[in-house]
């Protein structure tokens, strides 16, 4: 077992060895640097998107809300009667030769009426139901009435049951 040669020492170079070493330390920290920016990059562009998306709903919500109402008119022939529904539950029984307007989404609870209406009316307090026919506004907060108010009368006729 003597006879085995030893192997040859290895020569030390320290200055060496430790720039070797100080290159390694400084380009690990250079790539965990680059992965972080990179992050942040990211982090910022995601939070940038988040802010635009949250900008365009808030804009479209106040879009919604200022919207143009969406008038709906409604004429019924001489002779013929039709029932109308609105969205508040109140219900209309549109007379012969008569037309209505309204908003379809009754935001305003508002309504024109040129000739003869049964109005049955969902009580709301907070928002009374306003009927415009010729030269009289008829405010009423729940309850059943009849109005008559062609063009060619001089007076509007109302009568509540």
């Amino acid at each position: 077992m003597d006879d085995e040669p030893t192997p040859p020492r290895r020569a030390w170079h320290t200055d060496k060895e430790w720039f070797t070493l100080l290159e390694r330390i400084t380009s690990d920290e250079l790539s965990i640097r680059r992965s972080r920016q990179v992050r942040r990059r990211w982090q910022w562009a995601a939070a940038a998107t988040v802010v635009l998306l949250l900008g365009a709903s808030g804009i479209g919500a106040i879009r919604w809300r200022n919207r143009r109402p969406t008038i709906e008119t409604v004429t019924t022939a001489p002779g013929q009667r039709l029932m109308v529904r609105l969205v508040d539950r109140s219900t209309i029984t549109l007379g012969p030769a008569s037309t209505l307007r309204y908003d379809r989404s009754m935001r305003n609870r508002e309504i024109t009426l040129d000739g003869l209406a049964d109005f049955r009316v969902e009580h709301d307090a907070d928002h009374p139901f306003v009927v415009h026919a010729a030269s009289a506004d008829i405010t009423d907060v729940g309850t059943e009435f009849v109005v008559r108010a062609y063009g060619a009368d001089s007076t509007v006729h109302i009568a509540v049951n």
